[in-house]
């Protein structure tokens, strides 16, 4: 797939799924990965416990979706 072919099926998902994205792209794995000292272990919890279930959720519907 050529790159700007990959850059259109991004763009036509960024559209389809304008809600689920802006939640795919929360950054908490810049938090963890640059924070270093910084990260709130209590935060951390509480996205894992809060956040991810609906976010397997919005996959799973994409999934189903796309098949």
């Amino acid at each position: 797939m050529k790159k700007d072919e990959a850059l259109a099926i991004l763009r036509e998902f960024k559209k389809e799924y304008a809600q689920e994205y802006h939640l795919l792209k929360i950054g908490v794995r810049n938090v963890i990965a640059h924070g270093y000292f910084d990260v709130d272990a209590e935060q951390v919890f509480e996205i894992c416990q809060d956040d991810i279930p609906a976010l397997i959720e919005i996959v799973k519907k994409m999934i189903m979706d796309l098949g």
